[in-house]
């Protein structure tokens, strides 16, 4: 997707700009956000500005003096030893050499610490950019050597184009962009015909669950290795969101307006406090998925859960 357009406007962006401009930047930046490739091009289109290079040839990474590490996985020991060794060397067409480090999460603690000492004191030519979708996983050590740049949220009208002009179908789109909550990543991830087939069995599984007796039927539907759980925990919690605020009367704070009719009728099923409770739950078992909880164990609790406190509005 193309970026560009919405990156130069971006708050955060202009102000490393800026600080580059003054000549009182950072050597190194963490671009901290979930919708990672929004700062991955964020980091590329940096890059860029930084060397004066076009940013086609940090995108490719055909630029001598801009190195990518994270691009298609993991960044491992060995490459933060390659990254070391050449730290020292004169770039060889602009005045900096460039660090871009992505995902910088799924880096170990080995890595991590391997690269601290060229974070804390690198060669006065070198910048660093880094970008995380989280910081749980990144070394405290680690982020006191950076700025850290909390990046803000893409406008939802901004990802629908992006989507549509990326060949998104029509009828995905406003689904996605509801699901996503300003993540373009997620979103474009979301466009698929598996996504909405998931959509709507959540909002069926909201209609019709009726107590523990329907559980088993909702977890073998949702059980399929296809399904990241991951995303259904997010895609329930968006729209339990949206049944609070209709209970609340607050109608026009409902994201998912295309369903407002049955999300209205589900409404009726349950109360403020079942829907607060739901939502805790789902942010436990988030939790539990980020530490590697079965995920066979998280869907059981997830869907017993919804039906104990549907059945408990009943009473």
């Amino acid at each position: 997707m193309n970026y560009l357009s919405l990156i130069i406007k971006n708050k955060q962006y202009n102000q490393i700009v800026s600080d580059f401009n003054r000549g009182i930047n950072s050597h190194a930046y963490l671009l901290a956000s979930e919708d990672s490739l929004f700062t991955e091009n964020m980091a590329y289109l940096l890059a860029a500005s930084i060397t004066g290079a076009k940013h086609e040839r940090i995108e490719k990474n055909v630029h001598p003096d801009v190195f990518v590490y994270g691009k298609n996985g993991k960044i491992d020991v060995s490459q933060v030893t390659e990254l070391v060794a050449d730290i020292n060397v004169a770039p060889y067409e602009a005045d900096k050499k460039i660090y871009v480090l992505l995902n910088i999460e799924n880096m170990n603690d080995t890595s991590q610490n391997k690269i601290l000492k060229s974070l804390e004191e690198p060669p006065k030519n070198v910048i660093f950019i880094l970008t995380c979708a989280n910081i749980k996983n990144i070394l405290s050590t680690v982020l006191s050597r950076v700025k850290q740049m909390k990046i803000d949220p893409i406008a939802n009208q901004d990802i629908v184009n992006l989507l549509t002009e990326n060949g998104a179908k029509s009828d995905m789109v406003e689904v996605a962009v509801s699901a996503a909550g300003g993540n373009s990543t997620l979103a474009q991830k979301l466009t698929t015909q598996n996504f909405l087939q998931m959509y709507n069995n959540i909002i069926e599984m909201l209609n019709n669950i009726s107590g523990s007796k329907d559980c088993l039927k909702y977890i073998t539907m949702f059980e399929n290795k296809n399904i990241d759980k991951t995303e259904l925990i997010d895609t329930l919690m968006l729209l339990v969101r949206d049944i609070a605020l209709i209970i609340a009367e607050s109608n026009d704070l409902v994201i998912n307006k295309h369903h407002i009719n049955v999300l209205t009728t589900i409404a009726k099923q349950f109360n403020l406090q079942a829907t607060s409770n739901i939502i805790s739950e789902c942010l436990r078992l988030k939790e539990d998925l980020y530490y590697n909880t079965n995920n066979t164990v998280v869907l059981d609790r997830l869907i017993l859960k919804l039906a104990q406190e549907k059945a408990k509005c009943k009473k």
